[in-house]
């Protein structure tokens, strides 16, 4: 409003008009304002700045009158100013402007500022006199602020503010992308519309609890635009701003969290279970190791004693109970050694449905007649190396337990093809690695069982047969093979709908070199001379007696450094060594190297019931190695020799 110089004396003052006192104090408040204080003539040149003025862009008072506007606002130029009194308000009109630009100290520098102007008629002169603020801090804490609020709204988490009556006042772009709902939709709402059990009532007796604990963390469920609910944990800051109470929400999606927890407790779980299964594995090993020996001493003898009975001899009979008796002990020895995993296996490569087609042949007088068989094999089928004895003891034990799951008969179905497993299914916890497998299903259409009997089918010892009528050894067996020759085993059921063991045994991509023939020669009597070295002086003494009988020479040692020496002392009348693999000091593999060095020619033949883990895995036999499973008949012994004898 423009303002004369006549109309200066209706200004209030304290005496009813303006004195020189009163003129002096009104030119000392604007002279020491804080902000600075500009008056501008047309032309735009400065006619006075305060003291403010004049500090804030480093000029003298009289180096200030000689400036002119765009001197000082590298903003504003000759034009602009023009437009801008041109637009000035004629006579009892007001018109006040306010705006922010950007003022250049003496040294160059610029810095922001918001500009109040008005102009003014004085003394027959019209001037623009301009209140000027340095609005620096403001913009670097509007500059901050814009930051802040940008990275909230950008954050990972998802952000959100409500207000004492639990309506979103603001929501960052997780919250929205986590709801399924707009910003516009969220500021529309309340927490109650995504939190299903947080009514309104609730809520009144949950603020005043985040109100007392200033900071709270909880976990609950919240639900989406499209109605899917899902687990998020949250944590709640108590503020007060301007009077107003506020809570400040970090929201944590605990989908993956749960999975991942849950895979967690899978795995430990597992860990669990193969820890379990490898201690009591150790113990039914070593229990093993010693009765093996016991037996072989057993039925050692009793074949010999046999040979000195004439057939119709009332003892004979006698003798043939013992050695049946020791059969079966035998059996259950080596199903404890299989459990174990510490079973000597000579691995062959072998095509599984070669082995399919010849056992189809005899589950039908396991089993009985009232469960049907079906076998289907796949086509082009890959080579697998294992042992096939092993093979026969997993297919045996599954094929018995499906019997028992059938008491009213049913359907047992084998099944083989090839399968590429990938990374994705290697993820999951078990130990699997990428690659070709061959897969092996079991099936039957037998009562099934439940979860709780699911989850310990392969526990050794556990089993569901009345008392007296199972070992309860069975599919831990068939684990501790599977798991021995690499592979891995998968078992579903349902109560009614039968079970299903699948089993994945990796590719052999080496040739394919058939089933390891067995040897076909008669028993028949040796003359050569044979150095037998075992550490058991029961077996080494059956052994010696057995050999003797057969007609042989025999040296004996009781440890590898006494048939070492033996061997040298011999002068090469040593046609073969017969030893045990596992023996102190010295194992059976390392003798064999050392008594080849001593006699180049020398035949070896290979005898054990059982190594430890670590031997099995690291020192297995080579395939075709000359080797004889204890406990062993006269027969088979006679057997094994001359054909070890025989080999070039």
């Amino acid at each position: 409003m423009p303002i004369e110089k006549n109309e200066l004396s209706q200004l209030p003052s304290a005496g009813g008009g303006w004195d020189d006192g009163a003129l002096k104090l009104l030119q000392l408040s604007v002279e020491y304002a804080p902000d600075g204080v500009f008056w501008l003539d047309r032309e735009a040149r400065i006619y006075h700045a305060n003291e403010e003025a004049c500090r804030s862009l480093g000029y003298t008072r009289e180096e200030m009158t000689r400036l002119q506007l765009w001197d000082i606002d590298p903003v504003f130029t000759k034009e602009a100013w023009s437009t801008i009194w041109s637009q000035s308000p004629g006579r009892g009109q007001v018109q006040a402007r306010k705006l922010e630009t950007l003022h250049r100290h003496k040294d160059g520098s610029t810095f922001p500022v918001e500009v109040s102007s008005k102009q003014i008629c004085f003394e027959g002169g019209e001037f623009h006199v301009a209140f000027v603020r340095n609005i620096s801090e403001r913009r670097q804490v509007e500059e901050e602020l814009k930051l802040t609020k940008a990275v909230i709204d950008r954050a990972s988490s998802a952000c959100a503010w409500v207000n004492a009556e639990g309506r979103f006042i603001y929501v960052n772009d997780q919250e929205c992308q986590s709801l399924g709902y707009s910003r516009e939709e969220l500021l529309r709402s309340s927490v109650q519309d995504v939190v299903p059990e947080l009514a309104s009532e609730a809520w009144k007796t949950f603020w005043p609890e985040i109100r007392e604990k200033r900071v709270l963390t909880f976990e609950t469920v919240q639900q989406r635009k499209d109605g899917h609910r899902f687990p998020v944990e949250i944590t709640t800051h108590y503020v007060e701003v301007g009077g107003k109470a506020y809570c400040f929400a970090f929201k944590r999606d605990l989908t993956e969290w749960n999975a991942a927890k849950e895979a967690r407790e899978k795995l430990g779980a597992q860990l669990a279970q193969a820890q379990k299964m490898e201690s009591i594995g150790r113990l039914a090993g070593g229990v093993a190791h010693d009765f093996n020996n016991m037996l072989s001493v057993i039925l050692g003898y009793v074949n010999m004693i046999k040979e000195r009975f004439p057939p119709m001899d009332e003892c004979l009979g006698d003798l043939i109970q013992i050695e049946k008796a020791a059969l079966r002990s035998r059996d259950l020895t080596r199903q404890l050694l299989a459990f174990s995993r510490q079973q000597i296996v000579a691995p062959v490569v072998i095509n599984l449905n070669t082995l399919l087609g010849e056992v189809h042949k005899t589950l039908g007088r396991l089993i009985g007649e009232d469960v049907a068989t079906e076998v289907v094999l796949g086509e082009g089928l890959w080579s697998v190396r294992m042992d096939p004895l092993q093979v026969d003891q997993v297919l045996v034990n599954l094929a018995v337990n499906a019997r028992d799951a059938m008491p009213e008969g049913g359907l047992l179905r084998l099944e083989s093809d090839n399968v590429d497993i990938d990374a994705g299914f290697c993820a999951e916890p078990g130990g699997w690695t990428p690659g070709p497998y061959v897969r092996l299903r079991v099936s039957d259409s037998g009562c099934g069982m439940d979860k709780e009997t699911l989850a310990k089918c392969f526990d050794p010892f556990f089993t569901t047969k009345d008392h007296g009528k199972g070992t309860g050894l069975g599919l831990a067996i068939v684990y501790g093979i599977v798991k021995q020759n690499g592979g891995h085993i998968h078992a579903y059921s349902e109560v009614g709908l039968g079970t299903t063991f699948t089993i994945y045994l990796p590719r052999c991509l080496d040739g394919d070199f058939g089933l390891a023939p067995e040897p076909e020669a008669p028993a028949i009597p040796g003359t050569e001379t044979i150095l037998v070295v075992e550490d058991e002086e029961l077996v080494r003494g059956m052994v010696e007696s057995m050999l003797r009988q057969l007609g042989y020479t025999v040296l004996a040692a009781g440890t590898a450094a006494e048939g070492l020496s033996l061997l040298e002392g011999s002068n090469g009348t040593v046609d073969l060594l017969l030893t045990d693999i596992v023996m102190p000091q010295m194992k059976g593999t390392e003798l064999r190297e050392q008594a080849l060095s001593l006699c180049p020619g020398l035949k070896v033949l290979f005898m054990s019931g059982h190594t430890t883990e670590a031997t099995a895995r690291h020192h297995a036999l080579a395939p075709g190695s000359p080797f004889i499973q204890k406990p062993f008949s006269l027969h088979d012994l006679s057997i094994k020799v001359r054909t070890a004898l025989s080999e070039a």
